[in-house]
């Protein structure tokens, strides 16, 4: 009959029922339903502060570490470290943060064209609130009519511990 996610959302909306969720994790890139909806929404992301610096950044497996200071692989001392100070974050305080109320703002990312200039929010870093702003007039630029929520892994939740996660990946790799 056609595109699922055309035809599903059509009978929603023709239902007058005007919310809807769509969960997947897209795998072939430029073939995936749900990805190309997420590519128009606002694509929003998870944003967490440093505890050390303040920098605001989206959490990021490439920066958990759990190498000795002889290079020695070590899960039990993984740690998340931060994009910008490089400061290890103690694994009491990544939960700490994770369970703050607030603590972790979704932001829209999505590029958009505003004051004659096309801008991309995670170069600029210019936001109210969850929503993206021009860095010259400080208008919103992306509507925010369909919300996209993307890439919160498990490092975002406080109920797992980075050792564990750090033995499954190994495990995975086939490096233990």
């Amino acid at each position: 009959e056609g595109n699922i996610v055309k035809l599903f959302l059509n009978r929603l909306f023709k239902s007058r029922r005007g919310l809807a969720i769509m969960v997947c994790s897209p795998t072939v890139a430029g073939e995936s339903n749900i990805e190309s909806l997420i590519l128009k929404s606002d694509r929003r992301r998870p944003f967490v502060a440093c505890p050390c610096c303040g920098v605001e950044q989206i959490l990021s497996w490439d920066n958990v570490d759990f190498k000795t200071s002889s290079g020695k692989v070590d899960p039990d001392i993984a740690a998340y470290v931060c994009t910008s100070c490089h400061q290890r974050w103690a694994e009491n305080e990544r939960k700490r943060l994770l369970m703050t109320e607030g603590a972790v703002p979704w932001r829209q990312t999505r590029h958009f064209e505003c004051c004659g200039e096309r801008q991309d929010p995670m170069i600029n870093q210019m936001w109210d609130g969850h929503f993206a702003v021009c860095k010259k007039c400080e208008r919103h630029a992306v509507s925010n009519k369909d919300a996209g929520f993307e890439e919160a892994s498990a490092i975002y939740s406080p109920e797992e511990e980075l050792p564990n996660m750090a033995r499954e990946w190994l495990d995975c790799q086939g490096s233990r």
